[in-house]
């Protein structure tokens, strides 16, 4: 399993973005597809605790985590 984990909604441009980096540098990172439309699965508990504003990207290596793509 790679230490980048990836939490995504396939077809949202801000994934995209991240998507595209972490391909283009030759980084090994796992997806996980997130429920986005008509879900809202990253508005929930578990998914608020990584990222208190409910958006997608959320990019987790270890213990950081960084959100925003915007």
């Amino acid at each position: 399993m790679a230490g980048i984990v990836l939490y995504n909604y396939e077809l949202d441009e801000n994934c995209y973005k991240v998507r595209l980096a972490l391909s283009m540098l030759g980084l090994e990172w796992e997806p996980i597809a997130v429920n986005a439309f008509p879900g809202n699965e990253q508005t929930t508990p578990p998914f608020l605790a990584m990222n208190p504003l409910g958006t997608l990207p959320i990019l987790k290596d270890g213990d950081l985590t960084l959100f925003g793509a915007e």
